[in-house]
């Protein structure tokens, strides 16, 4: 085998690879004890009667049960941290939309407060009954549902401002590493996918070179020589992509930290065979191969689990 071309071709990336290490490692630095990044939701409006609140992912609509709609007794929006909100509503049986047992329009963008259960209910103002009567959970489709009751109070005529927040459980919020400290867990993913995409680039690279360089053999042989060797440089290109858009997406995921288990998993698997077969073969990118498995492996691993 054509071993110097082969260190030539891949030396290159090589290089670049540590480049990229190093400069990621430079810009890390030390953070302070982590702080959980407060996710509340206030929640402001008109209630006369019976009404729930659903929240799922990063919309929330109102469910009207009894009585007038949220802000149809005394025209009022419903306000949304703060943000007024005019919810469409179907006007049926009238414009107060009482007794309809209908759902309102919804309103996107909320914090995701619901993907830290159990989500915490203070009650601000509130002139009858205010409770969370559902968590999330994957059973209800991660739903959250406050329900406001102001038919309960006795001697009540007419609607009243209620003003809830919901809050984030910090507890998991720290668990997850939504936290101060979590520039270190992006860092460690991103490394970690970027040494793995760049290292089943440079296997592709030399891979006329690799089939060469096991002399004359037949055409099926060059087929499947090429083929494996293909396949094993794109499956590491693709564990790459895959771990830094998950990264990108949602760091903190249960979904995403299988996909970061299960990668490193099969980043292990490959550095005990690549230790038993091609660590064996005089050839320096082979025998680092092992090396740079376990490396990109602990990588996706420790920030996973941070």
């Amino acid at each position: 085998m054509n071993s110097k071309r082969l260190t030539q071709q891949m030396s290159g990336l090589l290089l670049a690879v540590n480049l990229l290490t190093g400069c990621s490692r430079a810009r890390v630095e030390p953070t302070a004890t982590p702080t959980p990044i407060p996710l509340t939701l206030s929640v402001r409006a008109r209630i006369d009667g019976l009404s729930r609140l659903l929240i799922q992912g990063n919309t929330v609509h109102w469910y009207h049960v009894a009585a007038a709609a949220p802000g149809r007794w005394i025209p009022a929006p419903t306000y949304i941290n703060g943000v007024e909100w005019n919810p469409d509503w179907p006007d049926v049986p009238d414009s107060g939309n009482r007794d309809c047992q209908c759902s309102s329009s919804s309103y996107q963008g909320i914090p995701a407060i619901i993907e830290y259960p159990p989500v915490i209910l203070e009650i601000i103002q509130a002139r009858g009954k205010v409770a969370i009567v559902q968590q999330p959970s994957q059973s209800n489709d991660y739903t959250l549902i406050v329900e406001f009751d102001d038919i309960t109070p006795p001697d009540t005529y007419g609607d009243e401002w209620y003003e809830i927040e919901l809050k984030a459980n910090e507890i998991e919020l720290t668990a997850t590493g939504i936290t101060g400290g979590n520039t270190i867990k992006l860092v460690l993913l991103y490394l970690g996918a970027a040494l793995t995409a760049l290292w089943g680039i440079a296997h592709l690279f030399p891979t006329r070179s690799v089939v060469k360089g096991f002399g004359t053999i037949s055409v099926d042989n060059q087929h499947i020589i090429t083929m494996e060797w293909i396949v094993e440089g794109v499956s590491l290109i693709f564990i790459g992509i895959l771990v830094a858009t998950v990264t990108l997406i949602d760091p903190a995921g249960t979904i995403s930290k299988a996909v970061f288990l299960l990668s490193a998993i099969g980043l292990f698997v490959l550095a005990s065979v690549s230790l038993f077969t091609g660590f064996k073969v005089n050839f320096l990118p082979f025998k680092l191969c092992p090396f740079i498995f376990q490396a990109s492996a602990l990588l996706i691993l420790v920030g996973g689990l941070l």
